[in-house]
Parts: structure tokens; sequence; C-alpha cells
């Protein structure tokens, strides 16, 4: 059982990147396992072993952490995720603030990813209501919650936080709402950067004069 399900995602991995707790149901009946084997001088140092390189690998994670030592790009490093969100959630919320005093209308906040939305809210030190969309990515545990057109009035607002794209294409989000706002604005990049590397970019897009509808699939 254990070795099914690590291979499925063994397997998985290399087609697609997977987060690191996925497997972590293997670990059960691994562990119950383990605690059937008897203990001969073999066993025990394997797990001597194991025990070593498990320390080796938790030192180096937290060792990167703080600093990156490891030969790995800023943008493929896991750790390198939780780096620049504070600067990113300040730049939109400035934009939702001067959305907000322009129009005289409401401006909300959202993301596509719950993973973004999650980062504005976390970083931002008001933590305001924030969505997360859903509109290119799976569904999640946002979709229990109270959704934009649950709460929001027609005429209001939407700055939205979207995976920066090459100039030739339109984020698949940004070409959905357009046609539920009257007014759309491809707003300012941001870059996601741990010391001089860039982790991710994403851009600001705003969405003004809500019409009041929403995709059927979404509410």
């Amino acid at each position: 059982t254990a070795a099914v399900m690590a291979a499925f995602f063994v397997v998985s991995a290399g087609r697609k990147p997977v987060e690191a707790n996925w497997p972590a149901p293997a670990l059960v009946p691994a562990v119950a396992l383990l605690a059937s084997m008897d203990l001969t001088p073999n066993v025990v140092r394997w797990l001597r072993a194991g025990w070593w390189l498990a320390g080796a690998l938790s030192l180096a994670v937290y060792v990167q952490s703080l600093v990156p030592v490891l030969p790995t790009e800023a943008r493929r490093d896991p750790v390198g995720r939780a780096y620049g969100w504070t600067q990113v959630a300040r730049r939109t919320r400035l934009t939702q603030q001067a959305v907000t005093a322009v129009s005289g209308k409401r401006t909300w906040i959202a993301a596509d990813r719950y993973q973004d939305a999650s980062e504005l809210a976390f970083y931002d030190d008001d933590q305001p209501t924030t969505f997360a969309l859903n509109l290119s990515s799976r569904g999640n545990q946002y979709d229990m919650w109270p959704r934009f057109p649950d709460v929001a009035r027609p005429g209001e607002n939407l700055v939205v936080l979207l995976d920066e794209l090459p100039s030739t294409q339109t984020h698949h989000t940004a070409s959905v709402l357009s046609t539920y706002f009257d007014a759309t604005t491809k707003g300012e990049l941001l870059e996601l950067r741990r010391g001089s590397g860039v982790v991710g970019r994403r851009r600001v897009w705003v969405f003004q004069g809500w019409r009041g509808t929403w995709p059927a699939s979404e509410r």
C-alpha cells in the first residue's frame, strides 16, 4: 500500500510538479510496516542511516530558507515562493485605494488561485477580504466561502492579481472578467524577488463597474 501510493506520486512528478506533502498518506502504512518489523542488526543500521539522512535533509531545508545555498534557480526553489509578497500585497492595496478614490465605488481584491489570494490577505496589514476566483484553476476551500458575486454590488470594482503572460497572450481570467465589467485596465507588473533572483511575476488587472452578473459555473 505504501509503495503504490509513493510510486503514484513519483510517476506524477515526471509529468508535472507535485507538492512534497502529497505522498504523506503513504507514511501511515509505512509506519505500521516498520513497527511490525523485527529490529535485527541490519534493520537498525538502516534506521540509523535514515535518521542521519532525514537530519541532513531537514538541516538543508532550514538553511535554504534563510540563505539560498543550493544551486537552484529562484523561480524553481519552493522556499522562494514565500518571498516578495509583502511588496506585492502593498502595491495591490495601493491600486485598490486609488481605484476607489477615483471611482467613488467600493473596490475588492482577488487573485485567480487560492495560493495568491491567501498570500495577498496574509501580507496585507489589514488582511482584507480577498477572493480566489478559480476561473483558471481547480476548485478549493474558497469556493465554500462567500464569493465576489455574493457580496459585491453592481457598479463596484475588482482588482485582480494574475500571472504575467507573454505580451502576445491575454490571461484567460482577464478575458472572462472583461465581459462582466464596464472597463478593464491592464495595470502594474510586479515581481516576486528573493534577493537578486526573480521568483515570479504578477500583473495587476483593474475591472471597473461590475454589471451584476457572473459566469454561471462560478456562482
